[in-house]
């Protein structure tokens, strides 16, 4: 079977990577084919909106100390090792993939996180919605830090119900 993952597998984090990487892994231990399909970023829901001063900020909070420069340089090295080292290993392709597959597994990590302020913002896609497939399931999928009353507020339980029903 051809099999795609839609995941977290771009964020330079290690247990994302871990986990991308274990998942097509074993998938492809099983005899299938496995690629990784791209977030398409979806809206920026109110309240979780991100701008570039918002991101500068972030960055600022991150490396203020009296050992700025230690600090952005070990963030620097970090993400583009991780870009030369880790991320080759997934094969994971740029651009947007539409092509069809058997099965998009959905998951793992907190794919579900839809009122956080990230860069995708809140992604139908994470939900299913125009992914191409004849069969679509989840694997080990959390909305991680979301709550109830955060997504009624911002207008999405009933968007996040039909996608997981």
């Amino acid at each position: 079977m051809k099999v795609a993952i839609l995941s977290m597998q771009q964020i330079k984090n290690y247990g994302s990577f871990l986990q991308a990487f274990s998942l097509k892994k074993n998938i492809e231990s099983l005899g299938h084919t496995c690629e990784f399909i791209n977030i398409i970023p979806g809206e920026q829901l109110e309240g979780y909106k991100t701008s570039c001063f918002y991101n500068i900020k972030l960055l600022f909070q991150r490396l203020w100390g009296w050992d700025f420069y230690k600090r952005f340089q070990t963030i620097f090295v970090f993400q583009n090792r991780f870009r030369k080292e880790f991320l080759p290993y997934l094969g994971v392709k740029k651009g947007i993939n539409t092509k069809h597959y058997d099965v998009v597994v959905i998951g793992s990590d907190e794919v579900f996180n839809c009122t956080q302020k990230t860069w995708f913002g809140f992604s139908s896609q994470l939900f299913g919605k125009g992914l191409n497939a004849s069969r679509i399931i989840t694997y080990a999928a959390s909305f991680g830090g979301d709550y109830y009353r955060q997504i009624t507020t911002c207008r999405q339980k009933g968007n996040c119900l039909k996608f997981i029903a």
